[in-house]
């Protein structure tokens, strides 16, 4: 859990709003809510390398 907290942090300090959320069992719904949200895009810890931004048209 520590290197999640310091990856938000390092987020945080590049401009993102960083929110920490638990892996639900279909990833796919939580990332659909949270583009219908209208958020950003998001990052999976321990998987994506970068902020992966939701498509703008």
């Amino acid at each position: 859990m520590d290197e999640v907290l310091k990856t938000a942090d390092r987020l945080r300090e590049e401009g993102y709003q960083t929110v920490l959320t638990l892996k639900k069992k279909k990833l796919g719904k939580q990332i659909a809510a949270a583009e219908e949200a209208g958020d950003y895009g998001f990052m999976v810890f321990g998987r994506d390398e970068a902020v992966k931004p939701f498509k703008t048209e």
